[in-house]
């Protein structure tokens, strides 16, 4: 079993999962939250779950029921017990971004716990997936709306 936290615990109660039975709960939070948070059932239009942490980012997909997988591979080991259909992706806020070839390539490493000279002046020397979208919402012209 991979770490789980009385908060995914009680995620999962409406899912008839119990604490025990729950692999990689961090990443299942996401995607039970996104479904929780955002599904209609006046409409049914299916959500796309897409949640960034430090180093990957989880996408899930939910239609009004949880997909499931029985067997996957994580780290080069065999997993093989019920877990929700979560994708992951090796690039999150903190994956390292430098230029190949003239193209801008994300990862594979991590800019540890000193991101980039943008976004925390930490002190971090090389920029990060962060840095680039901080970059970007500077340059972007966003409705503002005042909150009372």
């Amino acid at each position: 079993m991979f770490g789980t936290s009385p908060f995914a615990s009680a995620t999962f109660a409406g899912m008839g999962s119990k604490r025990q039975d729950i692999t990689a709960s961090a990443i299942t939070t996401g995607a039970v939250s996104v479904a929780n948070t955002t599904f209609q059932e006046d409409d049914a239009t299916p959500v796309i779950g897409f949640d960034m942490g430090g180093t990957s980012t989880d996408v899930s997909r939910f239609d009004g029921k949880y997909s499931h997988v029985y067997d996957t591979e994580t780290a080069g080991i065999t997993i093989q017990a019920p877990q929700l259909d979560i994708h992951t992706v090796a690039a999150g806020g903190g994956s390292k971004l430098q230029f190949k070839a003239g193209m801008m390539q994300v990862g594979p490493g991590s800019v540890g716990a000193h991101p980039g000279p943008v976004c925390y002046r930490k002190g971090g020397k090389t920029p990060s997936v962060t840095d680039a979208n901080a970059v970007s919402y500077t340059h972007l012209t966003l409705p503002t709306k005042r909150i009372v």
